[in-house]
């Protein structure tokens, strides 16, 4: 798999960069229900979509999706989960929306102490680090063929490089974060310790806004931080 796949919808209006979280497909259920939601608003979508395993988070992740979004000119970025984490690294957004960002593990998500001891386990190249969320957790309207793109295990060197990038975060510029207090996949104390109060927007839901019951109400609210 490439690096980063880009897609993009074929009617014109305002651009809009995507990024995706860890296995999210353009094919997914969610995913196009919410690309097509931004179409019928008149975006024109470029979706990236991240592989879910790297070695280099730089050259695998925020190069590709830099080089992409040079060649759009002004655009608006929406960053989802582990896409939130990319997505503070992409320049030239003239706003950027962050869904649920990854900036930050949750609790004993991915076995903190195999966190703890990543110094010693990031040349581990094997896929040998459990997911250890369940389905509901990524929200009520998940569908089978979107929980199947979720990777089972991931590997340490992937876990080394997310966590060192959560480290070099800095929120600057034109942003809006959109999280759930019930979202028990990514830290909320991270977003806290990042994001300014007066630019976190709650919904009801789980990790996925877009996966929630609740989404038509959630993406009323967000069209009105995209104009």
């Amino acid at each position: 798999m490439e690096d980063v796949k880009f897609y993009k919808t074929e009617n014109k209006g305002e651009d809009i960069l995507f990024i995706g979280g860890l296995g999210n497909r353009y094919s997914g259920d969610n995913i196009k229900w919410f690309v097509n939601r931004l179409r019928e608003n008149s975006f024109r979508v470029h979706f990236a979509e991240l592989k879910t395993d790297i070695r280099d988070f730089k050259k695998e992740y925020i190069d590709p999706v830099n080089k992409y979004a040079e060649a759009l000119g002004d655009f608006l970025l929406i960053g989802h989960s582990l896409g939130g984490l990319v997505a503070n690294f992409v320049k030239g957004a003239r706003r950027v929306v962050y869904l649920s960002p990854w900036w930050g593990i949750y609790g004993e998500k991915l076995r903190t102490k195999a966190i703890n001891m990543l110094p010693l386990l990031k040349h581990i190249k094997l896929r040998i680090q459990h997911i250890d969320y369940v389905r509901e957790e990524v929200g009520k309207l998940v569908t089978d063929k979107d929980w199947g793109y979720i990777p089972t295990f991931v590997s340490f060197p992937f876990v080394s490089e997310v966590v060192t990038y959560q480290k070099k975060i800095s929120v600057k510029g034109d942003y809006f974060v959109f999280t759930s207090l019930r979202d028990t996949i990514i830290s909320l104390k991270a977003i806290g310790e990042n994001a300014n109060l007066n630019r976190i927007i709650l919904f009801n839901g789980e990790h996925e806004f877009f996966s929630s019951d609740s989404r038509e109400e959630t993406f009323k609210e967000l069209l009105k931080y995209l104009r």
